[in-house]
């Protein structure tokens, strides 16, 4: 009897077994994509969807109990049905929605709203009071002030307008600005003082309210004279308002010319220099 070799016959043993796996995973597969009562096969894909009028639970699908005055939503989420407009949702049923007087419906149909001139209280619409000096708006409390006069309660108040002033047309604060150069102290508004050489730049008051002009440096209350030496220029960046030529340094105030050895170049600065490549600074010479 001839002898079947023993890797043969493992190879026989593997094949064999991987050919029922994937006969019974096939049969799984199958039998998982075949719809339930009440259900169809989606074609786009090997699952399956419960029809119009029934949710999915588990792997069934159940009628959706629709209440009255419901419609189905088509969603596979939450009931499955919404209610009709002019109705709401009240413990899985659908209530009609009371409309109280000086009310109408909004335009989803799911609550109520109240009329023009009338604000909106728990369960019913009142009429909103207007203040003398006062007109029917969007803002809140229903109204608002004419101007000149801002919003304190349910009042209109007349706005106190001190000199050099100006009316800003907003309920919150006084009411009122400064005019530009002068400053809000307590209810008056008093003018900036600003030093000579100097310009204003906003109302902020103080010295963060003016600066000096172009040639002069702020300092303390004042405005600086700028002593620009010989071989320098004015610069903003400095805060000695001034900085030397390119070629000169800076020493005791004033802008010597800088001393180029041989061999040596001015470095970036312009007022220091630097060896010429080869050579290396060995004190003030290149060697």
């Amino acid at each position: 009897m001839k002898t079947i070799p023993k890797e043969r016959r493992y190879g026989h043993l593997w094949a064999f077994m991987l050919l029922s796996v994937l006969s019974i995973t096939a049969l799984a597969r199958n039998e998982a994509t075949v719809p339930p009562v009440n259900a169809t096969t989606i074609s786009y894909s090997s699952g399956w969807q419960c029809n119009a009028g029934y949710k999915r639970l588990d792997d069934t699908c159940h009628e959706i109990d629709l209440p009255e005055n419901a419609y189905l939503s088509g969603s596979r989420y939450g009931s499955g049905w919404q209610c009709h407009r002019g109705y709401q949702e009240t413990q899985n049923a659908c209530t009609k929605i009371v409309i109280p007087p000086n009310a109408y419906l909004s335009s989803a149909g799911s609550r109520w709203q109240c009329e023009r001139g009338f604000e909106k209280f728990s369960d019913y619409c009142g009429a909103i009071v207007i203040p003398p000096n006062g007109y029917m708006s969007e803002s809140r409390g229903g109204f608002a002030c004419h101007r000149g006069f801002r919003k304190q309660g349910d009042s209109c108040v007349q706005i106190v307008l001190p000199n050099n002033a100006f009316l800003t047309g907003r309920d919150y604060g006084n009411g009122y600005e400064c005019e530009r150069g002068y400053l809000l102290v307590g209810n008056a508004c008093e003018v900036i003082v600003i030093p000579k050489n100097a310009f204003l730049t906003d109302s902020r008051g103080g010295s963060s309210s003016w600066e000096c002009v172009r040639g002069y440096l702020k300092r303390g209350e004042k405005c600086q004279f700028v002593a620009v030496p010989a071989n320098g220029f004015l610069s903003d960046s400095s805060l000695d308002g001034w900085e030397c030529n390119r070629g000169y340094t800076e020493a005791s105030n004033s802008c010597i010319k800088v001393n180029i050895p041989e061999k040596a170049h001015l470095d970036y600065s312009g007022t220091n220099w630097e060896c010429n490549r080869p050579y290396s600074k060995q004190g003030e010479t290149c060697g």
